[in-house]
């Protein structure tokens, strides 16, 4: 079990947390979906866990040609607001996954 949990809202936030936490030399791991096969590997046991699922948005740029996508972000989140305007990305086949997880570890 973490010690704490934080959930920040934007990136000054999560610039802030990290900061903090890296000065005063504090475990920590962060969580984007949540979802992964490896036991503990969206966890830590006694340090503070920074949970990025308030990161979830999904945005396109003025002529959909890039999209930027939250750390917090679900595949079929983004999937969804992308299909509203005609695009996609290349990503996972289970809508409940994590992107950043997914993208950094392997797509699930």
């Amino acid at each position: 079990m973490p010690s704490c949990v934080v959930r920040p809202t934007d990136a000054l936030q999560v610039s802030s947390v990290l900061g903090n936490l890296v000065n005063g030399s504090c475990p920590f791991a962060v969580r984007g979906g949540g979802h992964s096969s490896t036991k503990g590997a969206s966890n830590i046991n006694g340090g503070v866990l920074i949970d990025m699922r308030s990161l979830n948005s999904t945005t396109l740029n003025a002529n959909s040609s890039l999209a930027t996508i939250g750390a917090g972000q679900i595949w079929g989140g983004a999937y969804s607001t992308l299909q509203v305007k005609g695009v996609t990305v290349p990503g996972g086949r289970n809508n409940e996954i994590g992107i950043a997880g997914s993208v950094m570890g392997g797509i699930c």
